[in-house]
């Protein structure tokens, strides 16, 4: 995409559009802004090779989106530093900086170092850059459904609502289970939150594919009886889901037309 209008650069945020028919962030946004968006984005890279690869490229007269420092937040003057050599390598004043999220873990959560890390980096960045900066995931965060028991207790935890993080198994219960049942056989689950229709369960250890000890009606859900072939939902820990990313590019839209791109 050598001819791309607007280039984005990230880790694998910015990269994925995992699952049939779902779309990554750049994808989306070109969607919105009806503009080419090229996707400068690899799984697990640091910072510093988002720079370094940014550099290399030298699109700089290009508007830029720069969504990296994910994978290395805990050296949050590295990531500055590393954002800022990016920044002051532009010859456009049309770029923007993406806040770095937290992952829905117990480490992270509010009120954890980790959290707090994440927070004291996302204020430099926004001290730094204005209104070239955009929080698009304290937007996220705020976008909880509080008709869904499982986002408020995101909500409560400050991670991203469970809608908007991406599905990793998508199975099935084998046989019915009635409201009580704390063991149950499965086409394949992982332990963890997996979510029964409208119910979410907290799996606590399991053989194979087959539930052996959970919670039921966990987060405030209600516990009711299932039919054999529902369909298992879990979610992953960082990357968003296809509405998570539509959310992103949205904010990023967004912000664009307010500054008058």
């Amino acid at each position: 995409m050598g001819d791309a209008e607007i280039a984005m650069w990230g880790d694998s945020l910015t990269a994925r559009s995992e699952y049939p028919g779902g779309r990554s962030i750049p994808q989306h946004l070109a969607t919105l802004t009806g503009r080419r968006v090229m996707n400068g984005g690899i799984d697990g890279q640091q910072s510093g090779a988002i720079r370094d690869r940014f550099l290399n490229d030298a699109l700089f007269g290009r508007e830029t989106i720069i969504m990296a420092g994910r994978n290395n937040f805990s050296a949050g003057a590295t990531v500055q530093a590393d954002i800022a050599a990016m920044v002051a390598a532009l010859t456009t004043d049309r770029y923007l900086v993406l806040a770095v999220p937290n992952a829905a873990l117990a480490d992270e959560y509010g009120g954890q170092a980790k959290y707090d890390a994440i927070v004291a980096l996302n204020a430099a960045l926004a001290a730094a850059y204005g209104a070239h900066f955009v929080n698009a995931w304290a937007a996220m965060i705020d976008a909880y459904d509080p008709a869904d028991p499982m986002e408020v207790q995101d909500f409560a935890n400050k991670v991203v609502p469970w809608r908007f993080r991406q599905a990793t198994i998508m199975s099935a219960l084998v046989g019915g289970i009635d409201a009580g049942a704390t063991s149950f056989a499965t086409s394949g689950v992982g332990s963890g939150i997996i979510r029964l229709g409208q119910e979410y369960i907290n799996v606590t250890a399991r053989s194979g594919n087959n539930v052996t000890a959970c919670t039921r009606g966990f987060a405030g859900s209600s516990a009711v009886a299932h039919v054999a072939g529902e369909r298992i939902e879990q979610r992953e820990a960082i990357h968003y889901s296809d509405a998570g990313r539509a959310f992103v590019a949205q904010q990023i839209a967004n912000r664009r037309a307010t500054l008058g791109w």
